[in-house]
């Protein structure tokens, strides 16, 4: 995948700036204390915190609005029944988001 320059510089401004937002209680009672390790460890759990939850957004909105009826591979029919929660373990922790669930067969 390749992502625009211009998107990267953007969100890397935005995502700074709340970082920093976040850092500011303790830069403003210690400004020397905070050392480039612990703005990294932050950065790396903000980061993760984030993507986690635009994985989340990104996958429920695949659901889209689904079918009555699909094709089963063991040659039946799988009938809609509802969006239902999901949870998968990513490397951005345990994800939750809706999908649709067929049955049948």
């Amino acid at each position: 995948m390749e992502y625009a320059p211009e998107t990267i510089a953007h969100l890397a401004q935005q995502v700074t700036q709340a970082f920093k937002a976040a850092l500011e209680p303790r830069l403003a009672s210690s400004p020397t204390s905070v050392t480039i390790a612990d703005v990294e460890t932050g950065l790396r759990e903000f980061l993760r915190q984030m993507g986690g939850q635009a994985l989340s957004l990104f996958l429920s909105s695949g659901a889209g609005t689904p079918v009555a009826e699909l094709p089963c591979a063991c040659g039946g029919t799988l009938h809609y029944q509802r969006q239902r929660e999901a949870t998968v373990t990513s490397v951005f922790g345990k994800i939750t988001y809706e999908r649709v669930y067929y049955a049948g067969c």
